[in-house]
C-alpha cells in the first residue's frame, strides 16, 4: 500500500504543479504551490518509510544513502542555477514539472 500511495502522490503532485500554466496571477499561483505542497509533503515520509522498509537488517546504510541524496540534491540546484543563468528563470515550471514528472513515473 505503502508504494501505491506515493505513486498516487507523486500523481497528484505532478498534476497539481502543471495548473502552474494556466495562470500568473499571485493568488493562482499561491494556491498553486499550496496544492502542490499538500500532496508533496505527504509523499515524503512515505518515501522514508520504504526506504527503511527495503533496508531491514542493513538499516546502518540508511545514513549512506542520505548523504548520497544531499550531494545529489546540491549537484542539481548548483547545476539547475546554471541552466537558469543561460536560459532564464522563465524555464522553472518546466523544469520542475519535468523532475516531478520523472518522480512519478519512476
Amino acid at each position: 500500500q505503502r508504494l501505491l500511495i506515493v505513486r498516487l502522490g507523486a500523481f497528484a503532485t505532478l498534476a497539481s504543479l502543471s495548473l502552474i500554466f494556466i495562470s500568473q496571477s499571485y493568488a493562482w499561483l499561491a494556491l498553486v504551490m499550496a496544492l502542490h505542497a499538500f500532496f508533496w509533503h505527504a509523499v515524503l515520509p512515505q518515501f522514508e518509510v520504504i526506504t527503511l522498509a527495503h533496508l531491514r537488517e542493513q538499516s546502518a546504510r540508511y545514513t549512506q544513502l542520505r548523504l548520497w541524496g544531499s550531494i545529489g540534491f546540491i549537484l542539481t540546484v548548483v547545476g539547475l542555477g546554471e541552466l537558469f543563468e543561460v536560459f532564464s528563470l522563465a524555464i522553472y515550471p518546466w523544469v520542475l514539472l519535468a523532475i516531478i514528472a520523472g518522480i512519478a513515473l519512476s
